[in-house]
């Protein structure tokens, strides 16, 4: 499921274990999820589906739920 993979990546670059991240895990629920962390995750979401995301895409990547549904839009 496209959720637990997406939730795996940034439990990895966050060094969290996924069971402790929420679904509305993002940039304004979790301190280490700053700027630099918001683009090493975008990057591993990026490498992992062959995608490429616009900075105005990245800045509306806000929680688990957008961050999904961003890469079901661009793999459509």
């Amino acid at each position: 499921m496209l959720k637990d993979i997406v939730k795996e990546i940034i439990a990895d670059c966050l060094e969290e274990k996924v069971q402790s991240l929420g679904d509305d895990v993002g940039p304004n629920t979790h301190e280490r999820w700053d700027s630099m962390m918001h683009l090493n995750i975008v990057v591993a979401l990026e490498e992992k589906f062959s995608l490429s995301f616009e900075p105005q895409e990245m800045g509306k990547m806000v929680n688990l739920a957008s961050i999904c549904a961003m890469i079901e839009a661009k793999k459509k």
